[in-house]
């Protein structure tokens, strides 16, 4: 960021265009996703693509809201989950949920909401694998 206030590099106009169109794509899909029933798996075509490549063919943001075992205080915490097949919001939040549950010791997080935040499928960009 400091060698771009300097003037050292940059990005080009269009460029950082297409990067804040392609967010502004993502977010329009969030409030769908997060209304969803949790019986209902999102539809694949009304998902944006994603600006970069993608681990697998589907990643989903899962926000995880809580307090601090030790200390009480609120915390947030997001995780990945990559998917190579859609599944329904609640098996998505079940996965997220469970990265938490295996390192409970890591996170020391009491967990009181889970919920999907952002999804998106590999664009033209495709996959790592």
């Amino acid at each position: 960021m400091r060698g771009l206030e300097a003037g050292e590099g940059g990005i080009r106009r269009q460029s950082l265009l297409d990067i804040m169109r392609a967010e502004q794509n993502i977010a329009a899909t969030t409030i769908p996703l997060r209304s969803m029933r949790r019986d209902f798996t999102p539809d694949p075509r009304r998902l944006p693509d994603s600006p970069s490549k993608l681990l697998r063919a589907f990643s989903f943001r899962v926000k995880i809201s809580g307090f601090d075992l030790s200390t009480g205080e609120a915390i947030t915490r997001y995780v990945n989950v990559a998917l190579d097949d859609p599944l329904t919001r609640a098996e998505i939040e079940n996965i997220g949920l469970g990265f938490i549950d295996e390192d409970m010791e890591r996170y020391g997080l009491a967990v009181t909401d889970v919920i999907i935040d952002i999804g998106m499928k590999a664009g033209v960009q495709g996959t790592l694998r």
